[in-house]
């Protein structure tokens, strides 16, 4: 019980930090690369999707977070690649508040995508992350939320296990 009411306020604090702050500008992003691309994703024993993007060079595991406003990145995770906040937005999370930092210009290499300017939020997602491994959950890099989802005009093929992704 103990780790479900914990698992409770973890996912609680995602959804409600995740989309306090759909302000994020996307309208600067642009994609190069093929018309569409198949990224493969796996099923988690919890039922979680993962997949694998890139971020200044390096392999992240990401959560597809289709119920998260913005796509995120761990904060430590972002500092280690050398991506700076460019600013802050506040978000209330359940039990206080949270000022999390936006870095508007990544590139994310998503297949053969490139992903150009993508806004990435910066959170702190160390006790969320504890939490949800406490409870069998898998660790993990980031979250690819609904922003960049739609923005891609994804499609999320369970039986092949692929996240079909077209471009703008």
């Amino acid at each position: 019980m103990k780790y479900l009411s914990g698992l409770f306020f973890c996912l609680a604090f995602l959804a409600v930090a995740s989309s306090a702050g759909a302000e994020v500008p996307i309208e600067k992003v642009f994609v190069t690369g093929p018309r569409s691309v198949s990224l493969p994703f796996e099923v988690s024993s919890q039922g979680q999707l993962f997949t694998t993007i890139r971020v200044s060079g390096r392999a992240l595991k990401m959560l597809i977070d289709t119920g998260g406003a913005n796509t995120s990145l761990d904060r430590d995770v972002a500092i280690n690649l050398g991506i700076k906040p460019e600013g802050g937005i506040r978000a209330i999370a359940v039990g206080g508040a949270v000022v999390d930092d936006i870095a508007a210009h990544a590139d994310i290499a998503m297949a053969e995508f490139l992903v150009h300017q993508s806004p990435i939020r910066l959170l702190d997602l160390s006790g969320t992350k504890k939490a949800l491994k406490e409870a069998g959950f898998e660790s993990f890099d980031g979250i690819i939320g609904i922003d960049l989802l739609l923005f891609l005009r994804a499609r999320i093929d369970l039986g092949h296990r692929m996240l079909q992704l077209y471009r703008p």
